[in-house]
Order: structure tokens, then C-alpha cells, then sequence
């Protein structure tokens, strides 16, 4: 029976106790009429009961039940009509005894069998279900029923074009009810389980309307979203907002890890955090006798496979370049008589190129109808994943996809793509691995490369390699401080503070741990005695002195922390001013001030007519009287004395800014300056995804296009040469603390060619300053596999050390791939890596529908 009818029923049952009690009232009070009637409505009622039970083809010692307690309804009423007392409150009596076996003997005998529904849309995307459903139809107290719904292509307009239903591309084992036929709105599920969370929101597809989730909720007690996607330990824009999120009861979450990166439509209580339906699949796969299809068989046997996996973001984001790198991906496997590679672009890559890059579609569909007919090796287009991935020896392609988490958990080597990676390195590529433009890795005599790696400069003036500070292989701290004979090295994604002695040794001050979302620490500075830490995610200021080694933490307002349209931190601007800390919010126009010295804090308003919008760069004027603020919504600058509140804006927008081409599509706001300084010739201001330099003119208090002394690129070298932004302008000591009056050289740094510069004061002359390291001591060092970061899983991760070419030939520097150490590493961002899952959420979601 159903979980709602026999509520209703039980509810029903319940009522007879009042209907008892009144009886007793109504012959106490001589209405022997009423209490007649009220004999006669509960036989009525009770027949109505059994003949409900009956439709169910179970229920028979309740139904007995029940036709016992009638007859003595009759009893009772002949009792009241001859008004014999004694037989009237025996048969009352009785008829209370009589009715609660009935309840009894109905909650034992009738089992609920709960409607399970699941709404899949794509075959090839089932196995983000399977294992619930295959939990809820062997358990006996469910009915699981499997209702694959239609889709519909977008065209370039946003409109519903070509009608899918992929009803016959599922399983036949899953005998599939067509949606046409099963009416949700007259069934009434118990839980409805989807994994198409979009609505009307995507521009690729949309399901048909009347499925979703606004009408869903309607039609029945649960609804559950399942994630079509599996993640490598963050959330990805797309995946924070769903419009599916108000309407859903419960969300599966793969990792408590992954909770603070949800959408705040969400409640805690709302996750249940089981893991994955797709690593379930993925493991039975690999566990059971891989069988390779017959028609791959005579390019894939007896050869090292690749599995080569491309997303419908990498093609979104890079356009061009995608396809520049499914060419250079496809050469590498020329006339390899070793290899083959095995294909699978997303499902809906196509529809993709069609709809929203339709000026590349016919390049797409040429490379592709090449691939396969020059045989290159095996396009994938199964519906299901799962078995070109156990065939497989490795994995090529993204690190965001679903796809790329799945196969890590089966311990078999991944090889991460970089989009803009299109041919072999030159020499001096090596700098775009190393150096990501940060002014940490561009002053000093110490700096900390991409991989974690300790350099020192030499007296020959190359940066020698000292020693690795985290295993993971991205740039896991910042600036370096020397402190008599001490290293300090300050955090970006770790919770501790380095410390290396002069005899090499390393030691770490911890910091308080937080729930913290990507980078914990944007930067650092130090002022006089004390090392600041300056946050990106973590809730506090730290100050830590350097003669004690004692920590301070300031909390730092929530106001002050929110994330770009890619879910990203956003980048706020800070600067030293007298005594004080500012630090600026990118979403209004409010600073934060800290006393370094009593670590006092206060929240001021630069300018009462700016009403909305921040600051993404603060810097002092020369001769340190005012602070200069970027704004972080359009071209504007702004002068403001923190003293006397004195705040004048300047307007660049009536320049023509053109845009720097970096290669590839940068979600969120396009900001056209990265950085400033003051000099004596005016405000100078370099770009960002801008392509050229300003100057606010002191003379005339107006900007003016400047031309710089040296060679300026505006498109990276190679793509090695990765580069979000143009470039980054600072002054040498101000960048760590300078004290009061102390300028500092005017510094910038290419990014797309990797070069640092000192300008000279007048602005008219530079030098370029060598970075050099040991090629020998990088190659010696290189990390090879391992993690990347937190949010990025362990694997070889592409670069000017790790090339395509090496990995396919077993060449690669570094780290050897280790299995176990792999398997480790993503087990820490999915419960139940024991396939698991599915049983897990059927049987948690049976458990709070019976609760509530």
C-alpha cells in the first residue's frame, strides 16, 4: 500500500476513538436517534475501510478484523434499540477492544510500498542514479519506476529546437515507462530523484517544461536532486546557483568538504553527504572483466590506451584554442603504432558548438570527421562512460570534469591538459611555469615558484633551488621574510606559518584552522616588527611578531569577503597609511582600518556619493598623505585624504581601453587595470585586460596614454606564457613595508613574456632585470605527480616540465604516479569510495520521508 493511503487510512481509524466516545455521550444523554446514526456511519465507514484494504490484494486478518467489529456494531445496535443497559455498555466496550486490534492488526499486516520515481534525461548520464536505483528496487518496501523525460536542443536564440527522448538508449533490464503514459500529477510519488538541476537555465538544452522542479514539488513529497557531476574538491559557477535549488527537498552531496561551496539557498540540514552515485558505477566497472567492443578491437588491442575526455567548458572558455588543442592532443598519437587514443568528447559538446559557438562549429566537425577517418584511434560515443574509462591505462583532459574525478579513484595515472598548451616549450618557457605574476615572486632575494619550491638568488645572480616547502605542486606560500638568521615564509592555501633556520632546518607556526573556500591568504607585509597576513578567505587578519613569534588575529568583517560570477574570491585592495592597515571591499565603497599597533579596528566611508561598487587596488601618494583607490566597477580612480575625508574621483571611461587578447574567455567583471602607482609625473596605471598604460597627469589633472620605455607585448609569447592579465606595476620596498618617506625602485612585470623591468623615476628609462634559474637544478626538482592544491586532485598537471610527448612515453621528471598514494588522495574528497553510495542515500532519504 501506499505511505500516503495508509496515513490516510490510519488517520481515518484514529477518528474512531471520538466516534466511541460519543457514542457513550449520546446514550448517557438519551439520544438513542443520533446514536443509531452514528452506529450506522461507522459500519459504513469501516466497509469503505475493508473495501480499500481488499483493492491492495493483502490485508486479510485485518479485513477479518473488520467484519468482526461490524457485527458487533450490530450487536451494539440491536443493544440500543431494545435499550438494554447492561448489553449496551458490554457492546461498547467491546467495540473500543474490537477497533484498536483493528489499528493493530492494519499497522503490522500492510506494508508500505513507497513510489520511487527517477527522471533521467540523457542515457549516457544515468550512472549519476544507478545505484540509488538499484537500492530502491531491491528493497521489497519500494517500487522504483524509471521515466526518462524529453529534451530539446537551444538555438543561438535561446529557443527550443529539435525534441530528444533517449527512452531506448537506457538498459532494457530497466524496463523505462514512458512520460506519457505515467502521469506524476495522478500517482503522487513518494520521491522524485533528478539529476538535471537547470530548469529553463541552460543555453545548450533544456528538459521538457513540464518537468521542472517548480511543477515537480507539486506532484510530490520529496524531491532530490542527485549531481550529474562529480568533483575534484571545488564547485564550479555554474554549479552554485541551480534554478532547481528553492524546489529540491535534499541535495547528495559528495563531501562535507564540498558544503561551503553551495549555493546559500541551501540548508545544512538539506545535504545528505553519502558521495556518489558515479564513483559506485565507476568501481563495479572496473571491478568486473573489462570486454572491449568488437569494433574497436583491431585499433586497440595489444595497445597502450588513452582515454582523452573534452568538456563543453574547456570549449566555452578557450573557443579557438580548444580546438588548437584537440590538433596538437591528435598529432602526438600519429603514427604511434603503441598507442591508442580513446575519444569522448562531452555528449553534448556538439549541440554545444551548434548553439553557442556556432562561428566554430564547422571547424569542430571537420576535426572530428578527420579523427575518425584517419584513424587517430576511437571515438567514444557510447552512452556510457564507465567502459572506455576501464579499458583504459590513463587519462587525458581536464581537471574540472566529472569524468577526471571518476577515473582518479581508480588509481590509473592522470595526465591534466592545459587548453593553452598547443606545441613543445621554447627555452625560456619555463618562466611562465614558474611565475603567475604574483609581486611576491618578483622582489627580494628569496621567492617561492609554481611547485612550492624555495629559491635563493646566488651572487652569480641565478635563483638556486633550496628546497621544497608543501608536496602539493602549486604555489602553496607567498613572500619570503628575512629575519636575522630565520626565514620567515607566509601562507597562501596552507595554515601555518614556514620557518627555515640558517642550517636548512624547517619548522611551522601554526594558525588557526577555518572552513575556508580556495585561498586562505592573498598576500603579506611586514611593518616594522610585525608580519601581517592578509586574507583572501580566511576570516581574520593575522599579525605575528617576529620577535616572540606571537599571533594576533582581527576579524575581518563578512561584508568584506565575496566571490566574482566564476565563484572565485574576489581580489581587494590593501595598502599601509601611517599607522593603519586599509583594506578595501570589492562590493561597496566601505575600508577597513587596523592600528597595526593595537590592532584597533574601524570602518569608514571614503566617498558619501558613491553609492555602490568597491576597490580592487589601493596605494599611498608619494609623499604619503592621501590614499589613491581603483575602482572595482568601471574606470574611475579616487584621491581621498583618510585625515580630513577630503575625496576627489577621476574618470578615465572617455579613453578608448582597448582589451588584451590572453587567449582564452575570463568570466565576471572585465577590469581594465590591474595595479598603480604614484609618481612624480602623475598617477600611473597599468593593465589588466586592458592593453595599454595611463597616466593622471598632474600638470592637467586629465589622462593620457603612456608609452612605456621598454618593449611591451600584448599577447603571451606561448602557451606557457599563461596570462589572465597584463601585467602588475608596484614599487620594490613599498610592496614589503617600506618605512615612511622610503619610495622604493618602480618595478613592472610582462606577464606575457615573463620579464621584469625597473623604471626609472622621470618614467622615461628602464632596466630589465634578469630572472634566471639553474635548468639543470629545475629538471632535478621537478614535482611530476602529486596534488596540486586542495581543490585539485593529484595527478601530472601539463606544463613546461611535464609535456604531452614525455608522459606517452614514460619520460616525465619528478615524482613517479603511485597508485596507492593516488587512490589516498581522493578518497579524502567523497564518502563511501566503497561503491557504497547508492545504498547509503536510499536508505538516509526513506529515513527523513518517515520523519517528517
Amino acid at each position: 500500500m501506499r505511505r500516503k493511503k495508509k496515513e490516510q487510512l490510519l488517520s481515518l481509524m484514529q477518528e474512531y476513538g471520538e466516534a466511541h466516545t460519543e457514542l457513550e455521550r449520546l446514550y448517557q444523554k438519551g439520544d438513542l436517534e443520533a446514536c443509531c446514526e452514528l452506529l450506522t456511519t461507522c459500519q459504513e465507514t469501516a466497509v469503505a475501510i475493508g473495501e480499500q484494504i481488499e483493492e491492495e490484494g493483502s490485508g486479510t486478518q485485518t479485513v477479518h478484523r473488520i467484519e468482526e467489529y461490524c457485527e458487533d456494531l450490530y450487536e451494539s445496535h440491536h443493544a440500543v434499540a431494545v435499550q438494554d443497559l447492561g448489553r449496551v455498555l458490554h457492546s461498547f466496550s467491546k467495540l473500543r477492544t474490537q477497533w484498536k486490534e483493528v489499528e493493530k492488526t492494519f499497522q503490522e499486516e500492510i506494508q508500505v510500498i513507497l513510489e520511487i520515481v527517477f527522471l533521467p534525461y540523457k542515457a549516457s548520464m544515468w550512472d549519476s542514479m544507478e545505484s540509488i536505483y538499484l537500492a530502491a528496487k531491491a528493497d521489497p518496501s519500494c517500487h522504483a519506476v524509471v521515466l526518462p523525460i524529453p529534451y530539446y536542443d537551444r538555438n543561438s536564440a535561446h529557443e527550443l529546437t529539435t525534441k530528444h527522448n533517449e527512452t531506448n538508449l537506457f538498459p532494457p533490464d530497466l524496463s523505462c515507462k514512458s512520460c506519457e503514459e505515467y502521469h506524476l500529477q495522478d500517482v503522487q510519488p513518494d520521491i522524485i530523484y533528478i539529476h538535471n538541476p537547470f530548469d529553463g537555465g541552460n543555453a545548450v538544452t533544456s528538459i521538457d517544461p513540464r518537468f521542472y522542479s517548480n511543477a515537480l514539488k507539486k506532484n510530490c513529497s520529496k524531491l532530490v536532486y542527485v549531481p550529474y557531476y562529480v568533483s575534484a574538491g571545488g564547485i564550479h559557477s555554474f554549479q552554485l546557483n541551480f534554478f532547481a535549488y528553492p524546489f529540491v527537498d535534499y541535495v547528495v552531496a559528495q563531501s562535507y568538504n564540498l558544503l561551503p561551496y553551495f549555493s546559500s539557498l541551501i540548508k545544512r540540514e538539506q545535504f545528505i553527504v553519502t558521495g556518489s552515485p558515479k564513483f559506485d558505477q565507476m568501481l563495479a566497472v572496473c571491478n568486473a572483466p573489462a570486454k572491449m567492443p568488437e569494433a574497436w578491437k583491431e585499433r586497440a588491442s595489444d595497445k597502450k590506451l588513452f582515454f582523452y575526455n573534452t568538456s563543453i567548458e574547456e570549449a566555452i572558455l578557450y573557443k579557438e584554442g580548444f580546438l588548437n588543442k584537440l590538433e596538437y592532443v591528435f598529432h602526438q598519437f600519429k603514427d604511434r603504432e603503441d598507442l591508442c587514443l580513446i575519444w569522448r568528447p562531452h555528449p553534448l559538446l556538439e549541440a554545444t558548438f551548434s548553439s553557442m559557438l556556432p562561428e566554430l562549429g564547422r571547424k569542430y566537425l571537420a576535426i572530428q570527421e578527420r579523427f575518425i577517418q584517419d584513424g587517430y584511434g576511437i571515438y567514444d560515443d557510447t552512452e556510457s562512460p564507465e567502459q572506455a574509462m576501464a579499458l583504459s591505462d590513463a587519462y587525458l583532459g581536464g581537471w574540472t570534469s566529472a569524468l577526471a574525478t571518476m577515473f582518479g579513484i581508480t588509481g590509473k595515472p592522470l595526465f591534466l591538459l592545459d587548453q593553452n598548451i598547443h606545441c613543445l616549450p621554447d627555452q625560456e618557457d619555463y618562466l611562465g611555469t614558474l611565475l603567475s605574476g604574483r609581486v611576491d615572486e618578483l622582489d627580494g632575494n628569496y621567492l617561492v615558484t609554481e611547485g612550492s619550491q624555495l629559491f635563493g638568488r646566488g651572487k652569480d645572480g641565478i635563483f638556486h633551488f633550496c628546497c621544497r616547502l608543501s608536496e602539493d605542486s602549486e604555489k602553496a606560500y607567498g613572500r619570503v621574510f628575512e629575519e636575522e638568521d630565520r626565514l620567515y615564509i607566509a601562507p597562501l592555501h596552507s595554515f601555518q606559518i614556514l620557518v627555515r633556520d640558517g642550517e636548512g632546518g624547517c619548522r611551522s607556526i601554526p594558525l588557526k584552522p577555518c572552513e575556508v573556500t580556495l585561498s586562505a591568504f592573498a598576500d603579506s607585509i611586514r611593518v616594522g616588527d610585525f608580519l601581517f597576513l592578509i586574507p583572501q578567505t580566511y576570516p581574520y587578519l593575522v599579525r605575528m611578531d617576529f620577535r616572540t613569534e606571537e599571533l594576533h588575529y582581527v576579524e575581518v568583517p563578512e561584508s568584506f569577503f565575496g566571490v566574482d560570477e566564476d565563484g572565485n574570491p574576489n581580489t581587494r585592495g590593501y595598502c599601509l597609511f601611517r599607522n593603519f592597515l586599509l583594506f578595501s571591499s570589492v562590493n561597496d565603497p566601505q575600508i577597513l582600518a587596523v592600528d597595526v599597533n593595537h590592532l584597533e579596528r574601524q570602518t569608514v566611508l571614503p566617498g558619501e556619493e558613491l553609492q555602490a561598487g568597491g576597490y580592487t587596488f589601493l596605494t599611498t601618494d608619494l609623499r604619503k598623505e592621501a590614499v589613491w583607490l581603483l575602482s572595482a566597477d568601471d574606470t574611475s580612480v579616487c584621491r581621498w585624504n583618510p585625515e580630513n575625508g577630503e575625496y576627489r574621483r577621476f574618470d578615465c571611461s572617455q579613453e578608448e581601453i582597448g582589451l588584451f587578447d590572453c587567449g582564452f574567455e575570463i568570466p565576471g567583471k572585465i577590469r581594465p587595470f590591474s595595479s598603480m602607482i604614484d609618481t612624480r609625473k602623475g598617477l600611473l596605471l597599468a593593465p589588466a585586460r586592458g592593453d595599454c598604460f595611463f597616466l593622471l597627469s598632474k600638470e592637467d589633472r586629465k589622462f593620457h596614454v603612456w608609452t612605456p620605455p621598454f618593449p611591451m607585448s600584448t599577447k603571451p609569447k606561448s602557451g606557457y606564457m599563461r596570462s589572465p592579465f597584463l601585467g602588475i606595476l608596484f614599487r620594490q620596498q613599498e610592496a614589503f613595508g617600506a618605512e615612511q618617506g622610503n619610495l622604493g625602485a618602480i618595478r613592472y612585470f610582462s606577464m606575457p613574456d615573463r620579464k621584469l623591468y625597473e623604471i626609472t623615476e622621470d618614467l622615461d628609462s628602464y632596466t630589465e632585470i634578469p630572472l634566471r634559474f639553474s635548468i639543470n637544478e629545475l629538471k632535478e626538482h621537478c614535482y611530476g605527480f602529486a596534488r596540486r592544491n586542495p581543490w585539485q586532485r593529484y595527478g601530472c598537471y601539463e606544463d613546461d616540465f611535464h609535456t604531452l610527448p614525455d608522459f606517452l612515453s614514460d619520460r616525465l621528471p619528478g615524482k613517479p604516479h603511485c597508485k596507492e598514494e593516488q587512490i589516498r588522495d581522493y578518497s579524502e574528497i567523497t564518502e563511501n569510495i566503497d561503491g557504497t553510495c547508492g545504498q547509503k542515500t536510499h536508505e538516509e532519504v526513506k529515513r527523513r520521508l518517515f520523519e517528517d
